[in-house]
């Protein structure tokens, strides 16, 4: 029984999806991160390793100044986090995060950033692991299939992403 309880805990902590999207030089971009049974939980994005020292925002800070670098938006199983104005040094892999009894929940985002846009949609694959939870994604996004995510420019100065998380 106890081994049981171990491998049940190991599959719990191991649960996360990634997806890869890019974004334009000196835009914003929104990521939309989407977890089961989250809606009272703390919601988190931190960049690299995802100890403490490297946790960019968490939804206990919802209401942080416009000016800042990074802004969430908790909607129960549901969170945004924009960056604002994408440097090069924005491009690397990040973590949407939720706090959880036990072993906290991840979701995998590998963030490109190029110095151009184009004005057509912009589609990349959502690469699904053991992913237990999933929200369908909101309108008006436009999905493309259960493995994908699209995004689409809806301003010169923000990109909205869109993700359809498999269960």
């Amino acid at each position: 029984p106890s081994a049981s309880v171990i491998m049940l805990m190991w599959i719990y902590q191991g649960t996360s999806a990634t997806m890869s999207l890019t974004g334009v030089l000196h835009k914003d971009i929104t990521i939309e991160c989407s977890h089961g049974n989250a809606f009272s939980n703390i919601k988190y994005f931190c960049k690299g390793a995802c100890n403490n020292e490297d946790v960019l925002i968490t939804s206990r800070e919802q209401n942080k100044d416009s000016w800042s670098k990074y802004s969430i938006k908790d909607e129960g199983n549901t969170f945004f986090v924009t960056i604002s104005r994408l440097t090069e040094d924005d491009a690397g892999t990040y973590w949407c995060g939720i706090e959880r009894v036990g072993f906290d929940t991840y979701n995998e985002v590998i963030l490109t950033v190029i110095k151009t846009s184009t004005n057509t949609q912009t589609a990349a694959l959502l690469h699904p692991a053991l992913q237990k939870s999933h929200t369908p994604p909101l309108q008006p996004c436009q999905q493309m299939n259960q493995q994908s995510f699209v995004m689409t420019e809806l301003s010169d100065d923000h990109l909205q992403l869109c993700a359809a998380m498999l269960c």
